[in-house]
């Protein structure tokens, strides 16, 4: 189980075809306290995330919540919804494209609580 602030730092490939580990990205002259966001930069980011979320159709978010929250690969979801993997893809395209234009929406004027 994931401590709700815990985060995975994956491991790369380098262009080399090297594998440079996850934790290489933090070079030893940084400051990464400076990395780190605040509570409240975070919060505003939550808000954020979770009102474009919200403007998103119950099956694009069901679709985003499959791949992304449980981890699962396109090709399962389609077994799952019994379609074919390449409207899965397409589905999925398409709510990252909406998903990507309300998170650069002009954010201001929006009422979060």
């Amino acid at each position: 189980m994931r401590y709700r602030r815990e985060i995975h730092i994956p491991d790369r490939t380098t262009d080399d075809g090297d594998v440079a580990f996850g934790m290489d990205i933090f070079a030893s002259g940084e400051n990464v306290a400076d990395m780190v966001m605040s509570a409240d930069e975070e919060h505003r980011l939550r808000a954020r995330l979770v009102w474009a979320l919200g403007r998103l159709s119950p099956d694009q978010r069901d679709l985003l919540r499959r791949v992304y929250g449980e981890c699962q690969s396109l090709v399962s979801v389609s077994e799952e919804l019994n379609c074919s993997r390449q409207a899965i893809q397409r589905r999925h395209e398409r709510a990252i494209r909406k998903l990507r234009r309300y998170l650069s929406t002009d954010f201001k004027d929006v009422r979060v609580h």
